[in-house]
């Protein structure tokens, strides 16, 4: 590649992943050049860091070139390093503003999640693992070109690494040796929710007010979604709200322990509050919203319906309490 007219300082490599749907483009700074620094400041202790924790902005004739790059780096020197960098507020057109990526050298695996994606502000992240190889290469360079600049800083404060007058990187908030938790490298995957099978299901529905309803339902991993459609004249469909979290092991435990020993499929289909018309019609009460819940255990289904909680047996209250309970974190 010709790099005339490129700075020696700053190559911006930006890899496409095309074949993922979703993922979009981000982007390495790599900082290559020999110039500018003092001889190595020996006892800063950044050579032999087993672990490094830094940030750094590229500035070129005064002004800015970059956003802030934050790289977290575990294990370093060894086949199992991991390795965080976070670019935020990049001034680059042709990049995302903010980019995170994870590279676990133990795993094999790669994670990115830039403000291209959908879920960008859910912190979902997605698996590019098919680009581990390659970028693991990339960013240990990008790492050990770092580690070289960083021989020159006195120990304190911030360091500015100059390639000419006008060319240099500014270092700030370093740390070396710092203790890294798990969480840095540990990305948040919000499961696909389609995949998942159900557990409980909890409807309420009213047409009295314009066919508003609210679902609940709890998948088998102990992932609650909630959903909210509107009555029709607040937009109903159009204006759906869908949220979701996961509960703790424990606590999904507890509530399957819950179901379980409620014997569910022994109860009543329906529990409704009737209006008797005469011997063979029963006409549920007008106005009044209905509800149900499914239950799916083991591959059988159980769907109880009811109007009002006046004569549900007290183990499916219980049930119906806890499923609320969870509906209003929500």
């Amino acid at each position: 590649m010709d790099q005339k007219g490129i700075s020696p300082l700053v190559i911006v490599v930006v890899v496409v992943a095309a074949v993922i749907a979703g993922v979009g483009t981000y982007a390495v700074y790599r900082r290559v050049g020999t110039g500018g620094g003092d001889n190595n400041v020996a006892g800063n202790g950044v050579v032999g860091a087993a672990s490094l924790d830094f940030t750094v902005n590229s500035v070129y004739n005064l002004a800015i070139m970059s956003g802030s790059t934050r790289m977290r780096a575990r294990n370093i020197g060894t086949g199992n390093m991991d390795l965080r960098v976070d670019e935020r507020n990049s001034p680059h057109p042709q990049m995302s503003r903010n980019t995170s990526i994870i590279l676990s050298g133990s795993q094999h695996k790669m994670w990115k999640i830039d403000d291209n994606d959908e879920n960008y502000n859910n912190d979902n992240w997605i698996d590019v693992s098919n680009y581990f190889e390659n970028e693991w290469s990339v960013y240990s360079q990008a790492l050990q070109e770092y580690k070289t600049y960083l021989e020159s800083w006195n120990g304190s404060g911030n360091y500015t690494y100059e390639h000419s007058e006008w060319d240099h990187l500014l270092f700030y908030g370093i740390v070396v040796n710092p203790t890294l938790d798990n969480e840095v490298f540990t990305p948040t995957i919000v499961p696909n929710y389609e995949n998942l099978e159900n557990f409980v299901v909890y409807r309420i529905s009213n047409a009295s007010v314009g066919l508003m309803s609210d679902t609940i339902t709890i998948k088998i991993d102990g992932t609650i979604i909630g959903e909210h459609i509107p009555p029709l004249w607040m937009g109903g469909e159009e204006n759906k709200i869908t949220k979701a979290e996961k509960l703790a092991e424990n606590e999904f435990q507890e509530f399957r322990n819950l179901v379980i020993g409620a014997n569910v499929f022994d109860l009543e289909n329906q529990y409704q509050y009737p209006e008797i018309v005469d011997d063979n019609i029963v006409v549920t009460h007008p106005g009044a919203p209905t509800y149900d819940i499914k239950f799916t255990i083991d591959g059988k289904t159980k769907d109880i319906f009811w109007q009002t909680t006046e004569n549900l047996p007290e183990n499916l209250l219980t049930i119906i309490q806890k499923v609320v309970e969870f509906r209003d974190r929500l």
